[in-house]
Parts: structure tokens; C-alpha cells; sequence
């Protein structure tokens, strides 16, 4: 630092740039401890001008008495080496007290001996002032008693203040990024709205009242002042709306009055922002000020950047695109690296473009550091090839320390703003969550709390002063005795983090579940000074978890228990017996013709069938009895008796319940029931065992006829077993080869001539020999192998009669049975095509027999699968007619070639009336309809002659011809046409 004794040819430049700083320069002499040199400004700083004195003279007289002995601690340490910066209070000339910020720095001799300490005086008076207005203006708005809101240009939401959410109802979250329109009611006319706009895109101030709506749909009344906010340049940046609620009219002045406080305390609030300096501000007006004052046509302020640099800022560069060069990056690095100043001199000129227009023949760069911290580098260009001497690189030296410090002030100004905004976060995230927080002080006694949030005061009904300084316990209302609780004692004893679910209480008495979870917070000792408790409402989860439970253990339909709280009430039972050497009956209920009701009215109908079916069985037990439903229509009635006898009273109690009449589909339904019982201990010692034995006993019961009732017998369950074993050998039956094709012919009752066949399944298996289609065809609908069977048995009938066809062999139609499984596939009619065409025969040959109850299911899906298959020239015959609903709408309705009469009313043609009556019906039915009739099961000469008589078209039985295999049929087919020999003709049909 140059003496106010030196002088040199640079000292008006020098002098000029140090009279050009905000800041006072200042050396003291430390052989005297006089202060030897002041620049200008101190003048303006002290308001008095100094003349060169002790220092302990101007200490006393201008610092206040507090800081005298911090500042002569603080010079002992830079004369230490140190550079540190203290902040003091003086007491200028005219009384006034400012805030000086003291920079300080030894400088030594050749020796190394220090020999004077300069340093930099800068008032800060106003920056400290400003930071306290923001703190104070921050809490003003924060806890404004009116709305704040402030928006981007285009009405988006930016800010609101905690009086905007608690009026409008919303939470800040829910409206931040929302258009500020959202809040509106709808009402308010858009003249207002347009006034409104055009005035703050003005650059005016709009006062009005608006009609909004809040979260809730309330609608309430807003005086709002609506004012533009100002950048650096004088544009609108933002808007800024003081809302107040004036609803209420009385509180109308008072509201208007708090509005326009704020609005006042606002606006200086934001004039205060948009001068606030940042480190880009910095590093600009640094390059502003040494290009003017110092006269370096080019500057470059530049950061660390990997291997290289970055620009922070610069100037006198004159193309967008000139980057950086080794020119200038040469000399920066190596300062940089180094940790001291470069100076690097042109002497045949510059490579770069920009050096070389600009005439640069030297170039200094200087390290900016922060103790250890390399910061960045400040590099000076100039014209003149001397320039750079000690003298002026010891100024920038300087220059470049105060430029470092500043960078490293307002990175710290910028990271006490982050922390704050983090802490803002913070406190905002935890008043938004959803989880009540709670803290309490564990150095008072009892614990009492000190805070808790919002979620807090919406979970329990207190409000925040209800619950302050009292003991958390008084949420459990008295319910202190609870296990949990006693865990979270021995937690909070401990100073470790626990969790639980206690059995809460809310304040207006309400029980609620809720889950604590609680944790220390320790001081910097080390020590717990608090205990921070997040308190979650688990109502619902524990709702759920109890409908988890009672759906796993009861049938969804019922509500009756299901098997597995079945085998619980059972083993219960049987201990019980165990106990009282006692008995146990288990009833197994099946429906009878419970699927006709599905089939018939549908199964919502079906469902309210069984409803009824449980209430009733649930209102005759007897207490201790167990009521379950296994699935479909078998329900289980477990209850302790004495013997069978009483057993069998019992069931049959329930069955004459059971037989009274339900109402289901709008129909009047009476019940039946079969009723397989197995006894604990003589059937079963398990709920399987008797289980098992008494659905063998219900099937027995079934097969003795409709509401039977039947105890179980160990022979059968060797019927169980047949039927296990045939429905596994079923599954391997297909591809082992061993289903078989008959076909049984069908004569013609108006010239005996051949007139089809009827396609019958057989199974002939290796060890259980020939297997009745009665007992393999019902496994196989249950198991679902109907449907590859149905379909080998479709392909099957399509290439025997290609076979036939290619040998010349005379044609005649095939019918093949369908089952419910197949009839339903979508693909039905696609799939039969394909089979003809793959076979190359004819739709013509192919017919297709189906039953009655297949149609009823599902009327319109029939239709149209029925539709198809007319479409695709295939016959279709109604089998069993008469049997079942008989639905004439159902014979309109469909595309119905061919009426079967049920070889139940054939057999009795002769000795019924009914069953004659009923044939004959059929047949003039059908010829009305335009359709064919067969008969089936046609065994008598008489039963063919009555047949004949009545103009049946066609008889099928065993009168006629045994289903028999195709080679044997064939020759049906390839011998004469012999007829079958029918009755002479009478003279009139009866």
C-alpha cells in the first residue's frame, strides 16, 4: 500500500482508484502504532477528517466502548498473520452510530519483519439494517393477519401466505402453481376481472371487492388490493394481492385497516429486494469499476472449471464466441496453480483476434483465495507493456483479496438464505404433512408438550393452545393401562426410539386407533432434551385389517363361516367331545336342483337363494351349533350330540326349515335338500376325515332320491373312489386311444329308408373294460375334459364321413351331441366350419343335437350362436323335448330343424295317456313349426306302429339298431337299401 509520503508516476491513477472504492483504505505504522494513511472515504465514514495519530487515540475516541476490546483482540491477530474481519460500532463526528466492517492485513519487509498493517473500512450500516427489515418484514408477512398472494405476470401462484390457506381453506401446496382465477366463485361479473387486468398490466394499483369460493364451496367476500411488482429495470415482474375476508361487515374498518399496514410495509419490503446486491452483482460492478477508473480495456473474471475455467464475468471481449484462449487461460491457470499473481508480457503481440484488435501487450492475473479455497482468477489486460510493476500488483493483490472476500460474503449471504429457505421447507413440509407431530420438553417435568402442528390439531380435535404444556398422555382419556403405552414409558426411560398402536381418544370423546412413533432429540451434550413423536390415524387401517379377518374366515355371499373358521369350530368341538366323552355330527346340506334356479332366473336370483338358505339354517340351530358355507350350494351344520338319533332329528329339523318357500327371482322357491351326516369319533377324528365321509354320504342320499337323508357307511366311499380313479384315467383316456365312435341308425317312418345316425361316445378301457357313458360323461363335464373330448368327437364324426364320402359309400347325416361347456365357446360355429372344411364334406351331413336347458342360460347369446351355425348350412335338433322347460317362444325364436321326443314318454306311450297326449302334441307342434320329429328309444312293434300312425318322421332304438361301431354301420351304407319293416297300414290313423 503506497504512503501518503510516496509518490510515483502512478500515483493519480492509483489514487484515483482507491478514491473511487466505497470502502476507506487505511495503513497503520507499526514502529509508532500511528495510523500513517487514510484514503478519502474516511472522511465521509467518520464525518470528521483525521489527522495521522496514535491508533489507541482514534480507537478511543471513535469506537463505542463496547467494541474497543474486541477490536484490539482482533488487531493482535492479524498481527499475528491472520486476516480476519470484525464488524464494530463508531460514533461519528455528529453522534451518529454506524457499523464499520474492518478488514486487516500485515505487511512485512524484506526480512520478513512486519513493519505496518493495512486494511479496508467498509459501512455497513445499511446491510446489516436491511437484513434485519427482511427478517422483520419475512415474519410480518408470515404472520400477517391478511391474505397475502403473489403471482407471476400471468396470474400463476407463487406465494401465499398461512392467512390465504386458513380463509380459503386450501392448503399451500394446493394452490401453488395454480392459476389465482381457480379461487373464484364464478360470480363476480368479468367486467371486473377485464378492469382488473388492465390496470395492473398498467403498472397500476386495483382495489375492489371479489366474491371467491373456498375449498369447502363457502362463498365469501374479498376486498383485494391488487398491485404490479418492479424489477431492476422498471418491468413487472410480479403481482402481490392483499386479500382481506370482509364477509362480515362489522369487521369491515378494522380489515381494511390491516390490509393497507401491509401493503405499506410490503412495498418497502420489495424495494428492498430489488436493490439487494448478489456475488454476480459483484463481480459485474468490479469489472465496471476497473475499467473505468483503472483503464484496462479488458477484463476476465473466471472459476475453476475441471482442467480449465470457466467466465464469470468479463469485459472489452469484442465477439459473443471468442472463448477462452491460451493467450489469457495461460497465465490464469498458472496464477491459479500457483497461488500467486502472473504477469505475462506480449512483447511480439497476441494471437487471439480479441487481444490483437484491442493493441494488449501485458496481461496479470491474480488468484482470488479464500484461505485454502482457490475461488477463481481475476486477469487485467493492458496496452502498455510496462505495466504490471510491484507497486500496481500490489494494489490488485489487494484488489483481488476484497474482490475474494466479497465472493466469499455473498456465497455465505447466499448460503444463510438457503439455510433459512431449507428451514422455511422444513417447517412448512411439517405442518403439511399428514401425520400429527408432537414435541415434547424431556427436562421439565412430565414431559409437557411445547409443539405440535396442524395434522396434530385435525387428528385429535385440540387445538395447539388446548394441548400445550400438558402431558401427551391426556390423549388416551384415562385408557393409560394399555401394554403398548407401558412400552412407550420404558422407551422414553431409555431415550430410544419406540413405536406403537394405542387406542386413542379425540376430543370430543371419539375412539380412534393410532400408531406413535417416538424418538430422542439430543443436545449439543449429547444429552435428550426432547422427545419428537409422529402420531398417525390407523383407523382405517385396523377397519380394514378386521374386514381382512372376518373375509378370511367367513364366505363373502353369507356371511356365514367359511372352511377355515370351520376347521377351527370343529376342532373345538371335538375337544370338547373329547372332554365329555360326547359325540359330534356333521351335516353336509346340499341344494337339490339348485342350478335349475341359476339357469332359469340367473344367478343374482341364485345368490339370494342362498342368502335365505343360510338366515334360515342360522335361525334353527341350536346354540353352539356352527352354520358354514363351504361354496357353491353345500353348507355344513357342525353341532354336538348325543347319538345318531339325535343327530338325525336335528338334520331333519333343518331340512323341514329349509323345505318352507323362498321368494328369489320374483318367484315363490321351495327348497330341497339332501343331508350326508359322518359322526366324531366312529367316521372321523378331523375335520377332513368327517368332511370327506359325509359328502359321500350326501351323494349317497342324492342317489336315494331328492331330501334324503343318509349317515355315512364306509362302503361308500369306495364309490369315491371309482370315480377318483375314473376321472384320472379319463384324463389320459384321449390321447391313449381308447374313446371310441358308435352310431346308431335312424329309420324313416314314411318308407323305412335309412335316414342318419346318431354319433354315441363309448370308452373301453385296458383294465376297467367298457366304461358306462353314465358315469364317464358327468366327469367329464365337472372336469372340464368335455371340451377337448366334444372336440375330438366333432373332428372324429367330420373325417368318418369324409372317409365315407371318398369310398363311395351312401351319405347320411351325423348328429353329435353338445355339451353347456361347448355350446357356450364364442368360437363354436368358426370352429365346426373349419373342422368341414378340413375334412372336405358338406355342411349338409352335419347335424348337431342340443338340450333345452342349454338355450334358457343365456336366450340372446344363443341366438346368435345358433344363427351362425344356420348360416353356415349345419342342421340343429332339439333333444329330449318335453322333458325340460319347453319353451314355445324358445321353438319360435330359434333356427330349430328337428324336434326329439324323450324316450321317457316312447317307453309309456302305450300304458300312459298323459304320455301318449304329450307325444302326439309334440309331433303337430313340430310339423306346425314346420320342423321334423324323431322318436327315441323306440323298442316295440307297437310303440312304432302308434308312432307311424301319428306321422312321426323318424324312429331311433334299439327296435330299429343298436348304436354299433362304424365298421359294422357301414355296411349299413354300403349294402341295398333295406327298409326297416314297417306295420301293415290301418284303415284310419288313430
Amino acid at each position: 500500500m503506497l504512503s501518503l509520503a510516496k509518490q510515483d508516476d502512478d500515483e493519480p491513477r492509483l489514487s484515483g482508484i482507491v478514491a473511487s472504492l466505497s470502502a476507506a483504505i487505511w495503513s497503520v505504522r507499526l514502529s509508532d502504532r500511528r495510523i500513517f494513511y487514510l484514503s478519502p472515504i474516511a472522511e465521509v465514514l467518520l464525518g470528521e477528517a483525521l489527522r495521522p495519530a496514535a491508533i489507541g487515540t482514534v480507537w478511543h475516541r471513535v469506537v463505542q466502548r463496547e467494541d474497543r476490546r474486541p477490536l484490539l483482540r482482533w488487531f493482535y491477530r492479524v498481527l499475528d498473520g491472520h486476516t480476519p474481519l470484525i464488524e464494530i460500532r463508531i460514533v461519528r463526528a455528529d453522534g451518529a452510530r454506524r457499523w464499520l466492517q474492518l478488514s486487516g492485513k500485515v505487511s512485512r519487509d524484506a526480512d520478513g519483519r512486519p513493519v505496518r498493517v493495512d486494511g479496508m473500512a467498509t459501512d455497513v450500516t445499511e446491510r446489516l439494517t436491511a437484513e434485519s427489515q427482511v427478517r422483520k418484514l419475512s415474519r410480518v408477512v408470515e404472520q400477517s393477519p391478511a391474505a397475502v398472494v403473489i403471482t407471476d405476470v400471468h396470474g400463476c401462484i407463487e406465494y401465499v401466505n398461512p392467512r390465504f390457506c386458513a380463509t380459503s381453506g386450501y392448503a399451500e401446496r394446493e394452490v401453488v402453481g395454480q392459476m389465482a382465477r381457480f379461487v373464484g366463485s364464478g360470480q363476480t361479473p368479468q367486467t371486473v376481472y377485464a378492469t382488473l387486468w388492465n390496470t395492473i398490466l398498467a403498472g397500476g394499483i386495483w382495489q375492489g371487492e371479489l366474491l371467491n369460493r373456498r375449498k369447502n364451496g363457502e362463498l365469501y367476500w374479498e376486498m383485494e388490493v391488487i398491485a404490479p411488482v418492479f424489477d431492476a429495470r422498471g418491468r413487472v415482474c410480479n403481482f402481490v394481492a392483499i386479500k382481506e375476508d370482509v364477509t362480515d361487515k362489522k369487521l369491515a374498518e378494522a380489515e381494511l385497516q390491516r390490509v393497507n399496514r401491509t401493503l405499506r410495509v410490503l412495498s418497502r419490503c420489495n424495494a428492498l429486494l430489488v436493490r439487494a446486491a448478489s456475488e454476480e452483482d459483484l463481480l459485474e460492478s468490479m469489472c465496471d469499476m476497473l475499467s473505468e477508473s483503472g483503464g484496462y480495456p479488458m477484463l476476465w473474471i473466471a472459476a475453476p472449471a475441471g482442467d480449465g475455467l470457466a467466465t464469470l464475468a468479463r469485459r472489452g471481449f469484442a465477439a459473443a464466441g471468442d472463448g477462452c484462449d491460451d493467450d489469457w487461460t495461460g497465465p490464469a491457470l498458472r496464477a491459479l496453480h500457483g497461488r500467486r499473481p502472473v504477469v505475462e508480457r506480449l512483447a511480439d503481440g497476441a494471437r487471439s483476434p480479441s487481444l490483437a484488435d484491442s493493441g494488449v501487450r501485458a496481461i496479470a492475473s491474480l488468484p482470488l483465495l479464500a484461505g485454502d479455497a482457490a475461488l477463481g482468477v481475476l486477469s487485467l489486460f493492458s496496452v502498455n507493456p510496462q505495466a504490471f510493476d510491484a507497486a500496481e500488483l500490489e494494489l490488485l493483490a489487494e484488489l483481488a483479496a476484497d474482490l475474494a472476500y466479497g465472493i466469499v460474503s455473498q456465497r455465505g449471504e447466499r448460503a444463510r438464505k438457503a439455510r433459512e429457505s431449507d428451514l422455511h421447507l422444513m417447517r412448512r413440509a411439517i405442518d403439511a404433512s399428514s401425520d400429527g407431530i408432537m414435541v415434547s420438553d424431556s427436562r421439565q417435568d412430565g414431559a409437557p408438550l411445547v409443539y405440535v402442528n396442524s395434522a396434530f390439531e385435525r387428528i385429535t380435535g385440540y387445538a395447539a393452545h388446548e394441548a400445550l404444556g400438558r402431558d401427551a398422555l391426556f390423549l388416551h382419556a384415562g385408557d393409560v393401562g394399555q401394554d403398548a403405552l407401558a412400552a412407550l414409558r420404558q422407551a422414553l426411560a431409555e431415550a430410544r426410539p419406540a413405536r406403537a398402536e394405542l387406542r386413542t381418544c379425540r376430543r370430543d370423546g371419539a375412539p380412534f386407533w393410532s400408531e406413535l412413533a417416538i424418538a430422542p432429540v439430543l443436545n449439543a451434550e449429547g444429552e435428550v432434551s426432547h422427545m419428537v413423536g409422529v402420531l398417525t390415524d390407523i383407523s382405517a387401517r385396523k377397519r380394514m385389517e378386521t374386514q381382512l379377518i372376518h373375509q378370511a374366515t367367513h364366505d363373502a355371499l353369507t356371511g356365514l363361516p367359511n372352511r377355515v373358521l370351520l376347521a377351527d369350530r370343529v376342532e373345538c368341538a371335538i375337544v370338547a367331545a373329547r372332554r365329555a366323552a360326547g359325540r359330534v355330527a356333521l351335516m353336509l346340506f346340499d341344494l337339490d336342483r339348485f342350478k335349475l334356479v341359476n339357469d332359469s332366473l340367473g344367478h343374482g336370483a341364485g345368490d339370494c337363494l342362498l342368502r335365505q338358505i343360510a338366515e334360515r339354517l342360522t335361525a334353527h340351530i341350536r346354540p353352539g351349533d356352527t352354520v358354514a358355507r363351504l361354496g357353491g350350494d353345500e353348507f355344513v351344520v357342525v353341532a354336538p350330540v348325543a347319538d345318531e338319533r339325535q343327530a338325525a332329528q336335528l338334520a331333519q329339523e333343518l331340512q323341514s326349515a329349509l323345505a318352507m318357500p323362498l321368494q328369489a327371482g320374483g318367484q315363490s322357491i321351495y327348497p330341497a335338500s339332501s343331508v350326508g351326516l359322518a359322526m366324531f369319533p366312529h367316521d372321523g377324528e378331523d375335520l377332513t376325515a368327517l368332511l370327506r365321509n359325509a359328502d359321500a354320504a350326501m351323494y349317497r342320499a342324492k342317489a336315494d332320491g331328492n331330501s334324503a337323508l343318509c349317515f355315512y357307511a364306509r362302503d361308500f366311499t369306495r364309490g369315491s373312489s371309482r370315480r377318483l380313479q375314473l376321472e384320472s384315467a379319463l384324463c389320459q383316456a384321449l390321447e391313449a386311444g381308447q374313446l371310441l365312435l358308435h352310431y346308431q341308425p335312424k329309420f324313416s317312418l314314411e318308407d323305412g329308408a335309412l335316414a342318419g345316425a346318431e354319433v354315441l361316445l363309448r370308452w373301453q378301457h385296458p383294465t376297467l373294460g367298457a366304461v358306462s357313458p353314465a358315469e364317464f360323461i358327468p366327469i367329464a363335464e365337472e372336469t372340464g375334459l368335455i371340451l377337448p373330448i366334444g372336440a375330438w368327437v366333432l373332428r372324429q364324426s367330420c373325417r368318418q364321413l369324409a372317409g365315407w364320402q371318398r369310398r363311395g359309400l351312401r351319405m347320411v347325416p351325423l348328429a353329435v351331441n353338445l355339451s353347456a361347456r361347448q355350446f357356450a365357446l364364442p368360437t363354436l360355429a368358426g370352429d365346426i366350419r373349419a373342422m368341414l372344411r378340413e375334412a372336405g364334406v358338406g355342411p349338409r351331413w352335419l347335424q348337431l343335437e342340443l338340450t333345452e336347458s342349454l338355450l334358457v342360460r343365456q336366450p340372446e347369446a344363443a341366438s346368435r350362436t345358433l344363427e351362425q351355425l344356420r348360416a353356415a348350412g349345419i342342421q340343429l335338433a332339439l333333444d329330449d323335448f318335453g322333458t325340460g322347460y319347453s319353451s314355445l317362444n324358445y321353438l319360435r325364436r330359434f333356427p330349430i330343424t328337428q324336434l326329439k321326443i324323450d324316450q321317457s314318454f316312447v317307453r309309456e306311450l302305450l300304458h300312459d295317456k298323459d304320455s301318449s297326449t304329450i307325444a302326439v302334441a309334440i309331433i303337430n307342434l313340430a310339423h306346425g313349426l314346420g320342423m321334423q320329429v324323431v322318436a327315441e328309444g323306440v323298442e316295440t312293434m307297437a310303440q312304432l306302429e302308434f308312432l307311424r300312425r301319428h306321422d312321426c318322421d323318424q324312429v331311433q332304438g334299439y327296435l330299429s339298431g343298436r348304436p354299433q361301431p362304424a365298421a359294422q354301420f357301414e355296411r349299413l351304407l354300403a349294402g341295398p337299401q333295406l327298409p326297416l319293416a314297417l306295420p301293415r297300414a290301418a284303415g284310419a290313423d288313430c
